[in-house]
């Protein structure tokens, strides 16, 4: 095994990701931008730039065709991860505190703290390989506990609602 310095980020990572294949490595920053590293060089072959603040998650999709970014800008990105170009941009009524792709890709989410009057809530988008492209659920509001219980959260798809089950 040997040590690879990935160096280009100018303030604190706040991500660190492998794509499926482990061949390529993702990097978000405060620094407002996400990198895309060769794993088994340590090249960095492109820079994901557009967002106004620090990025906080990225995820990638299953076959590394597609990134999303969530940023303090209150956005969520959706990369064309081989061109670096922005498909779309998402915006949130706060800051963006992480992103994942669904198992399957048909859908996407992002979450967003509570912050003054506004309440942590998550969002849910179509995969852009859907028919629909865009919101399905502006905004699923959630509400902290009344106890020390943690609750589960369930989202059906073909029902296109929120389930809390305790």
């Amino acid at each position: 095994m040997r040590l690879i310095i990935l160096s280009a980020h100018e303030r604190k990572m706040t991500k660190v990701l492998f794509n499926r294949d482990d061949d390529l490595v993702f990097t978000a920053a405060a620094d407002n931008m996400v990198c895309v590293w060769d794993s088994e060089t340590g090249e960095r072959l492109g820079t994901f730039e557009g967002h106004t603040g620090a990025v906080f998650d990225c995820d990638v999709d299953y076959k590394s065709k597609f990134l999303l970014t969530g940023s303090g800008d209150s956005s969520v990105k959706l990369w064309e991860v081989q061109t670096g170009k922005t498909l779309q941009t998402f915006k949130t009524p706060v800051r963006v505190s992480s992103v994942q792709w669904a198992c399957g890709e048909k859908l996407f989410l992002a979450t967003s703290p509570q912050f003054l009057q506004t309440q942590a809530c998550v969002h849910i988008y179509n995969n852009p390989q859907s028919q629909q492209f865009g919101i399905i659920y502006s905004e699923v509001n959630l509400k902290p506990a009344k106890t020390k219980l943690q609750r589960m959260f369930t989202l059906t798809h073909d029902q296109r609602e929120m389930k809390m089950e305790k």
